[in-house]
């Protein structure tokens, strides 16, 4: 698996860190703003939402038709990463708490961070 631009190094490294700590729950809650970030299939495939703690503002952030999963927020709780396979393949990708700004981080397909 490549990392893609500037996203090599130690960054990149500890995305995908946070990735594979957030697979062991498939939900992670924000680090201060009281959100939830979880991998649900109820609208028939895998998909990344977003809530408050108390089950309110539900938004589904990735309507996509491949599978989007295991959610793991950044340290800032600015932005969410995520593993994806969007391009065919499985992939690692970021994206901002709304849903938008999606980045791709690797290139070269498989889980194996």
């Amino acid at each position: 698996m490549k990392l893609l631009g500037s996203h090599r190094g130690a960054g990149a490294v500890a995305v995908g860190l946070a990735l594979m700590l957030a697979a062991c729950s498939r939900n992670q809650a924000a680090p201060e703003n009281r959100r939830i970030a979880f991998e649900t299939y109820r609208d028939g495939n895998a998909e990344v939402y977003l809530m408050n703690e108390d089950g309110s503002e539900l938004i589904n952030l990735t309507q996509n038709e491949g599978y989007d999963g295991t959610p793991a927020w950044s340290p800032d709780g600015q932005r969410i990463a995520f593993t994806s396979e969007r391009t065919g393949n499985p992939e690692i990708f970021v994206m901002s708490v709304d849903g938008s700004q999606v980045e791709q981080l690797t290139d070269g397909g498989g889980f194996n961070v």
